[in-house]
């Protein structure tokens, strides 16, 4: 009896152990969103992630998993350990899925968000809809119009008179200042670069704890097998 509760105990720490490595996996993940001067936004993800794991970005207010009384995602998209992308722009070797709630965003699928307040998260797991991160609320601003400035009217100067004029005085017209006009420069977003980062390290942890587990498991039925006949 006592062999069989060491065998239970042991596969039960084996089990906790593995389920406080997702965990931990999960409260290392972060989301943060930098809005560009033109409209774009660029997405950084940190942690350990797993191929299911991916970014979400919602309206302020929605709550996620459509399955259970939430809404889908306006923009979406797989991500890998360190990785940053910019939308809309292309990012090498990911695809950005915005066809969820085309409304939302200002022509079309593909095109930039429109004016809004909103919020990226990072989701995933079995049911792909748990969170692993802190909501990353931003607002992309309406856009606003300069009005131009016109030029100062210059008044038109006086001819002198004096008593016996000869000849018609000479008008001197003073010339009104060219004023220079501010054409704003358009803003261009940096180009990110996505790092590539490889997970085949995180899956032959899992692969090695698997097996280990196996093992240990294999060894438990032995055990229990062998006081089963020695009984007898």
């Amino acid at each position: 009896m006592k062999k069989k509760l060491l065998v239970f105990l042991t596969i039960f720490a084996l089990v906790l152990s593995m389920t406080s490595l997702l965990a931990q996996a999960a409260e290392d993940a972060e989301v943060t969103v930098t809005v560009n001067e033109d409209g774009t936004v660029t997405v950084t993800a940190t942690g350990t992630f797993d191929e299911n794991d991916w970014v979400g970005i919602y309206k302020q207010g929605d709550t996620v998993d459509p399955e259970n009384g939430g809404v889908a995602s306006i923009v979406w998209w797989y991500l890998r350990e360190g990785e940053e992308i910019t939308y809309p722009g292309e990012n090498e070797g990911i695809t950005v899925n915005s066809g969820n709630r085309v409304a939302e965003l200002t022509a079309g699928e593909g095109s930039a968000l429109a004016p809004g307040d909103y919020y990226a998260v990072v989701l995933g797991g079995e049911s792909s809809y748990e969170i692993f991160s802190e909501e990353f609320e931003f607002t992309i601003p309406e856009e606003t119009e300069e009005t131009p400035t016109e030029a100062p009217a210059t008044a038109e100067p006086t001819p002198e008179v004096t008593e016996e004029p000869t000849e018609e005085p000479a008008e001197s017209p003073t010339t009104a200042p060219a004023t220079a006009k501010t054409t704003p420069s358009a803003a261009t977003a940096a180009p990110t670069q996505v790092p590539d980062a490889d997970s085949e390290s995180d899956n032959t942890v899992l692969i090695i704890v698997c097996i280990v587990a196996a093992v240990i498991i294999i060894a438990a039925i032995i055990v229990i097998v062998a006081v089963k006949k020695k009984k007898k």
